[in-house]
Formats: C-alpha cells, sequence, structure tokens
C-alpha cells in the first residue's frame, strides 16, 4: 500500500531564473528598476485575467525567520503557522498571500491597511518570494474579467484583521472540525477571501472551496484550481 501523495506544485523561484529562462522577443517598456537590475520576469502571456497569485516569502522557511526583526516577515511567518496549526499541510500552508492577477503585471490584493492595486514587481525585486499561479479551467475570457472587476470593487475598502483574528481562533481547534462561529466572513476583506468572493460573485455555480472563510493554504490546496505553467523570460 502505498501513502497518500500531494500534487507537484509548479512556482517560480528568483534562484532558478538564469537556469531556467529563455530570452524575451520584446522588451518591456517599463520595468521596476530593481527588477530591471535583477534581469527576469514572468512570461505574463501565459497567465489571463482573474487567475489567482500566491506568494510564499523564502526566508519564512528558515531558522533565522524566527529571529529576524522585519515585521512583515513575522506576519508572514505567523500566518503559515497558524494554517499548519489548522491542519494544513505544510505544502499549502507556505502560501501566505493571495491575490487577483489583473494585465501587464499589475494585481490586486488586500494588504494592510485596505485593497489595492499593486504590482508583481514587490514581490520580485528582492528575489525572496516564490510565485505560483492557479487558475479555473474553462472559464470564459468574459467571466475572468468579471473576477477582475468584482475585485477591483472593494478597492480602498479596509483590511479586515478581526477576521484575520478569527481565522487564528479558529485554526486552534482545527480547521477540520465543523465549528459554530458568530462571524460571516464573506466580503471581509483579507488576502483569500478578496479572491474567493471575487470569483463567487463572478461565476455562478461554480465553488472553489466550500467553506465560509477562505485562506490561502486552502486556494493552495482545492482541486477546482490548476496550476498555471508560468516561464521566467531574460530581459535583454
Amino acid at each position: 500500500m502505498t501513502g497518500l501523495t500531494l500534487p507537484t506544485q509548479l512556482y517560480l523561484d528568483p534562484a532558478g531564473a538564469a537556469a531556467n529562462s529563455r530570452p524575451a522577443t520584446k522588451t518591456e517598456s517599463i520595468i521596476d528598476r530593481d527588477v530591471r537590475r535583477f534581469g527576469f520576469v514572468p512570461d505574463i502571456s501565459q497567465l489571463k485575467p482573474g487567475d489567482l497569485l500566491l506568494i510564499s516569502k523564502k526566508l519564512c522557511h528558515t531558522h533565522q525567520a524566527a529571529r529576524h526583526k522585519d515585521l512583515s516577515l513575522k506576519s508572514s511567518k505567523q500566518i503559515i503557522l497558524h494554517q499548519e496549526t489548522g491542519g494544513h499541510a505544510k505544502e499549502d500552508a507556505r502560501w501566505y498571500h493571495a491575490a487577483v492577477y489583473i494585465s501587464d503585471f499589475l494585481i490586486c490584493e488586500a494588504t494592510w491597511p485596505k485593497v489595492i492595486v499593486g504590482d508583481m514587481f514587490t514581490y520580485l525585486k528582492n528575489q525572496d518570494h516564490l510565485l505560483r499561479f492557479r487558475s479555473a479551467p474553462d472559464l470564459d475570457i468574459n467571466d475572468r474579467w468579471k473576477i477582475v472587476v468584482n475585485a477591483l470593487c472593494s478597492l480602498n475598502e479596509k483590511y479586515n484583521l478581526y477576521a484575520i483574528n478569527k481565522l487564528r481562533l479558529l485554526s486552534k481547534h482545527g480547521y477540520w472540525i465543523p465549528q459554530k462561529h458568530d462571524y460571516d466572513f464573506q466580503n471581509a476583506k483579507f488576502c483569500s477571501q478578496l479572491y474567493r468572493d471575487a470569483f463567487q460573485n463572478a461565476v455562478k455555480g461554480k465553488a472553489i472551496c466550500n467553506t465560509n472563510y477562505v485562506t490561502p493554504a486552502d486556494l493552495s490546496a482545492t482541486p477546482f484550481l490548476i496550476d498555471v505553467e508560468v516561464d521566467w523570460l531574460k530581459l535583454p
């Protein structure tokens, strides 16, 4: 008898960009200066509007993370630990942040203190993040743009720390245990819930997760999304 084998995850690691890239066929006109110095970008021609971007910070998986003074790193590490405590596999729990891909490196994300339009360059310029792209198969382009529009409807809404604290408390009991709680997570503004609600509001009759709340680890593990294979492009 063989044990359970987790699906292989496809993601971009900046450490492997030089050895696993191909030349860009055209020069992107405007690229973050630090990313241009790095010299590589994801091939966004392989992405579609409404795709999911999952983020993992590489330093979170080292012993240095526990004593690091960077508050954002500590926050990321706490999310990872809560997801593991809640019952997620390490391979899924390591993804601590989620965003909605728009186009041309732009993303919509819920991050402190509010929902914003950001860009991938934030997670590329220091070469310290892993990037993983996921997509719902068989969606037409109209549904994909509806996901984007639904996410953008939440622009400037306040990041919901209360919901994050509720998730932390639920993780202590275990996400696998049906739990009664007095909080409706729908439309709560934190990263993974933003993607889940945008998807559910745009694509009627399809659910990417069957719970009231959704963590980045849930979006990593759900079989209703598939990983998108994205190549590194070497900038001229």
